[in-house]
């Protein structure tokens, strides 16, 4: 948060200390989920512990996992966060089972009230917003590029989709393919990511913006960390990559605004190492690719 009235109005919300300095570290991105965790070189597998399916990420484990979306959003965000928090930290440190009727029991719910009739209710201008995103269009002159990995499981492969669209949110191209092997997820995210800047590369774009839904990748790629492993010499390709090219960018955003290259990454399996244009692309895509014009 960089607005200075920004962080006045959080200090001043009506909720306990230990949940603004909670709030705090959300805000700094500092919160040590999994993700953040393997950044400071702290060796933990990246699944949510609620979910098991997506990587734990802060803004997936407040926002986007199942566990917390069943909870009321009549109720404190902040209260409510904290709380989904706790219950996360009792699920990995103490191996508890949590439901989301637990987590606001009665001394959370409590909390909430309490701080509902408090005289230091928060601003009404400061609030998280938590709402879905959507695709944007590049700037003009400039081509979009998004990125996405699949794995595929019992077919014993993994697969990547790459989609590149114009100023005006038009199909320029986009690519799919498939290879064998039982690999993570983090292995397909960031073989994704390099095969589309090779790609770029082959193409001789300038002024591209690449996004992706992986976090860990994004990460990983714009630090400065050597990692002994598969996904430190394949993060290194991408590093060397990006500095061959000419304004190429590298950039995280929400999967739904990734919408089109899941789709595409999804295809792969069916569909390896096929290219497709405005002329040839299935009609399902085109159909997502226009919505996302306007």
């Amino acid at each position: 948060m960089d607005n200075v009235s920004g962080w006045k109005r959080l200090w001043k919300l009506g909720v306990p200390p230990k949940v603004l300095h909670f709030l705090w570290c959300v805000v700094s991105s500092c919160l040590p989920t999994k993700v953040q965790l393997q950044t400071k070189h702290v060796n933990v597998d990246l699944q949510c512990q609620f979910c098991l399916t997506f990587y734990e990420t802060i803004s997936h484990v407040l926002m986007e996992c199942q566990f917390a979306k069943a909870f009321e959003v009549s109720v404190d965000t902040a209260m409510v966060s904290w709380s989904i928090w706790n219950a996360r930290n009792d699920v990995f440190w103490k191996q508890k089972n949590c439901s989301w009727c637990s987590t606001l029991g009665p001394s959370h719910s409590a909390a909430v009230v309490c701080c509902s009739s408090s005289k230091n209710r928060p601003a009404a201008g400061f609030q998280f917003t938590f709402g879905v995103e959507r695709w944007k269009k590049p700037l003009s002159s400039s081509i979009k590029v998004n990125v996405d990995g699949a794995i595929f499981s019992a077919e014993q492969k993994f697969g990547f989709g790459y989609v590149a669209r114009d100023a005006h949110g038009k199909l320029i191209e986009g690519i799919l393919g498939s290879w064998t092997g039982a690999v993570g997820p983090e292995i397909a995210e960031v073989i994704g990511v390099k095969e589309a800047l090779s790609w770029i590369k082959r193409k001789g774009w300038t002024g591209v913006e690449i996004e992706t839904d992986a976090l860990v990748v994004v990460q990983a790629v714009l630090g400065s960390v050597s990692m002994p492993s598969q996904f430190g010499f394949l993060v290194q390709d991408c590093r060397s990559l990006i500095s061959s090219l000419n304004c190429v960018s590298l950039h995280f955003v929400k999967r739904s605004v990734n919408r089109v290259a899941h789709c595409v990454a999804r295809a792969s399996c069916f569909h390896s190492d096929r290219i497709f244009s405005e002329r040839n692309a299935p009609p399902e895509l085109m159909s997502m690719v226009d919505a996302e014009c306007f």
